[in-house]
């Protein structure tokens, strides 16, 4: 994809085509799907073996990093919402959501949104979980 980039843009929009399908992978980890496309292991649920935690930790570090420029100096003095929203999710995800220190008013509510989620939503299912092998 890149290749194409290359060859027909000026270089100067290489960092963007990369921003751009990094953001294309940070998606794909999060809204996988239980059978992903060839090539695609970013949008497969997550297991012991799937690459999603180091990603996530590459991604945490590269969007810390970004820099929003405008005339070449950067357009913002501090960190854009959407940083701190994508820092967030993927701390989040890091830690599967999980409150290490819930009271239990917090652990109660959370397991009641669960559990009423789960039942309104039915399109769950195959979502970025790996279903239990009843014969394991």
């Amino acid at each position: 994809m890149f290749v194409f980039f290359v060859a027909v843009f000026s270089s100067k929009y290489l960092p963007t085509a990369v921003f751009v399908e990094g953001i294309n992978k940070l998606f794909d980890s999060f809204n996988s799907v239980k059978r992903a496309a060839p090539g695609k292991v970013l949008h497969s649920p997550l297991s012991d073996n799937s690459p999603h935690i180091g990603h996530w930790t590459k991604a945490s570090m590269g969007i810390k990093s970004c820099i929003f420029l405008e005339d070449d100096k950067p357009a913002c003095k501090k960190p854009t919402p959407s940083h701190n929203g994508w820092i967030t999710d993927i701390c989040a995800v890091q830690h599967c959501g999980s409150n290490s220190n819930a009271t239990v008013e917090q652990y109660v509510d959370a397991l009641k949104t669960i559990i009423i989620n789960g039942l309104a939503y039915t399109g769950l299912r195959n979502a970025n979980c790996e279903g239990v092998d009843p014969e394991a």
